[in-house]
């Protein structure tokens, strides 16, 4: 999801080869032999049993902090500029929606899907249907919740009236998703046609059957998301646009919206109809903070529990810090950093301009210096630990590393000899998280290295995207976090010539047809190796400045517990704040 769905701790490498070597399946279940609870693997004998990551682990009911005192405090990096399901499509939005909202699967700390409003579901024979069982639950006002939910819910989200930015998520995977969507508005009898031949229906009451374009192993994964939510038609038919204030939003998840300060908090309260029973938190705060330092000076302030995201330059001493050191959170998240292209127009329509971009960055000093070394250089797309990543090695003369006198050459050969005759450039940003930092440096290194001048644009965080999909700029700060792992979530959403994540434009004939290919591959090794093959292209032919694969370092508050954590998390724990308690302090 963009920037999300924009997720990995000290046992990261271990879970990571789990996700690559157990297939998807259709039947859902418990965890794999062996493993404990949260994915962890129990020690063989002799072995040290691993320290307990900061926020995890149950308390002993003496230990818990007074019912008053049961509020957790997260920090977002932006304010959601919607809660609405059908127009999820960054991590501030999913993580607030995922609190809102349950789907029929959950993913788990294995980042395998398991069991949520579906108890259960079966592939036919040739995958190309699948049928969920649902269990009986409720609204957060106590109304049953059916498969006529999810059926009007799914309908809504690929609705072209509706707009989602993300629809993209499943336009190639069910089937008449994409017809659907590509529907002219204006046409409301072929509309209303191509919304009733969506291949979703209601069998019955708790049975929801759903078609699919092609074999799709992933999909018990893909409805894990918020913006395959059930959705209450009767609250759009009352109140259109506004269904999603507080008062007027009626969900299905752990929490219940009970107010909204725009710009700043959101605070969630138990829904005592949540099917597993209501969370032991009494409010859940979402407080919006842009600017890494004055996150960091609230965490130190004891006014928020967890932050996600620290500036880069104080890691080296809350490392160094002993009342610091067992709050910090590492590991890695399946994610990449990168600068888009607008491919669709000059200069970058040229490859060659691409390619010297992608060239002369150097990518390992600007996280040694600016990053601290938290996070780890990119040379392709699709990060190590996730099907379809290829390796330095593998990706051979298509990797994006730093080589700057190839860049001039290739500056040269498109027209612009050090930088002579380049247009005028600016390189856009949300302004949060470190990112002016790092267009700082991308700046001085294109600078350097290629002779062009470049000016920096830091843009509202709240609507940076909505702002970049409409009128992309020629060059511009994106990242992608993985919303399951499989590489069609990558390659083909992102970069695919129909999606539209697709915000430059980019677009390789060879490229598409191996995406063409690996959908409709039955053999699993063969279908990797397709997206393989397509990720060299797409690093050769720069359809992005890959700059970073993430890594993580947060901070949670000793008083924190219950919480479990994935590489793929939108926000810090965002999959468990049902479980979370807060200790006495």
């Amino acid at each position: 999801m963009q920037n999300r769905r924009h997720r990995r701790l000290a046992r990261l490498a271990v879970l990571l080869c789990m996700v690559v070597l157990a297939p998807l399946i259709a039947a859902c279940g418990g965890q794999p032999g062996g493993a404990q609870p949260g994915g962890a693997t129990a020690p063989a004998a002799g072995e040290t049993t691993p320290a307990q990551e900061p926020g995890t682990g149950q308390a002993a009911a003496g230990d818990l902090a007074p019912p008053e005192q049961q509020i957790l405090r997260v920090r977002l990096v932006a304010y959601p500029e919607t809660i609405d399901p059908a127009l999820d499509e960054n991590t501030s939005e999913e993580a607030v929606i995922k609190q809102l909202f349950t789907g029929l699967t959950r993913m788990n700390t294995e980042l395998k899907p398991e069991p949520a409003i579906a108890e259960s579901w079966e592939f036919n024979a040739d995958n190309t249907q699948i049928t969920f069982k649902l269990r009986e639950s409720k609204w957060s006002d106590g109304q049953p919740l059916t498969a006529k939910d999810f059926v009007y819910g799914w309908q809504r989200f690929l609705d072209p009236r509706t707009a989602s930015p993300y629809a993209a998520l499943v336009t190639g995977v069910i089937a008449g998703a994409n017809e659907l969507n590509t529907t002219p508005v204006s046409d409301t009898a072929v509309l209303e046609q191509a919304i009733s031949g969506l291949g979703v229906r209601a069998v019955d009451d708790l049975t929801f059957q759903v078609d699919l374009a092609s074999p799709a192993p992933f999909f018990p994964s893909i409805v894990a998301l918020g913006n395959l939510s059930p959705i209450r038609k009767d609250l759009i038919d009352q109140y259109g646009d506004t269904w999603v204030e507080p008062g007027r939003l009626i969900g299905n998840g752990p929490f219940i919206l009970q107010s909204a300060t725009a710009g700043a908090d959101l605070i969630l309260v138990p829904n005592p109809n949540y099917y597993e029973s209501p969370p032991k938190l009494q409010q859940l705060i979402f407080r919006t903070i842009n600017d890494d330092p004055t996150a960091l000076a609230n965490y130190r302030a004891d006014e928020i529990d967890l932050n996600d995201q620290l500036p880069p330059a104080e890691l080296p001493a809350l490392r160094a810090d002993p009342t610091f050191a067992d709050q910090i959170l590492s590991g890695t998240r399946l994610g990449n950093y990168f600068y888009g292209f607008n491919s669709t127009q000059p200069p970058f329509s040229d490859v060659r301009v691409r390619r010297a971009f992608a060239l002369a960055v150097d990518r390992k000093t600007l996280i040694d210096q600016v990053l601290n070394g938290r996070d780890i250089p990119a040379h392709s797309f699709i990060p190590p630990g996730m099907p379809g990543h290829i390796t330095l090695e593998e990706a051979g003369e298509a990797a994006q590393v730093f080589d700057p006198e190839k860049a001039k050459a290739l500056l040269a050969e498109a027209g612009f000899p050090g930088g002579q005759g380049f247009p005028p450039l600016t390189i856009a940003f949300n302004n949060c998280c470190s990112h002016d930092l790092i267009a700082q440096r991308v700046q001085s290194d294109l600078q350097t290295n290629l002779g062009v001048q470049v000016e920096l644009e830091p843009r509202e965080a709240t609507t940076y995207f909505g702002e970049v999909r409409r009128n992309p700029p020629p060059l511009w700060r994106q990242a992608w976090i993985g919303d399951y792992p499989d590489p069609y979530d990558w390659d083909y959403l992102v970069f695919g010539p129909e999606s539209d994540q697709n915000y430059g434009g980019w677009s390789n004939d060879e490229y598409t047809a191996l995406l063409d290919r690996a959908a409709a591959a039955t053999n699993e090794e063969e279908r990797i190796d397709l997206y393989k093959q397509a990720e060299k292209i797409l690093a050769e032919d720069a359809g992005a400045l890959f700059i970073y694969y993430y890594g993580r370092a947060g901070l949670v508050k000793p008083w924190v517990s219950g919480l479990s954590f994935t590489a793929q998390d939108p926000v810090l724990g965002a999959y468990s704040y049902k479980d979370a308690q807060i200790l006495a302090h």
